[in-house]
């Protein structure tokens, strides 16, 4: 996937804020923050906003 694309960041970024990314799939978010500053960018704002 091309995490730099900034609707997928926002959707997942979302998901995992508002606690819907689970199991797996939250874990493989959080392993990939260190490496994709568009999806910290994406969560800091989605949880400013």
């Amino acid at each position: 996937m091309d995490y730099s694309r900034i609707e997928l960041a926002d959707r997942l970024a979302a998901a995992y804020v508002a606690g819907t990314l689970r199991g797996a799939a939250r874990r493989r978010f959080e392993a990939l923050l260190p490496a994709h500053p568009a999806l910290r960018a994406a969560v800091r704002a989605g949880r400013n906003g």
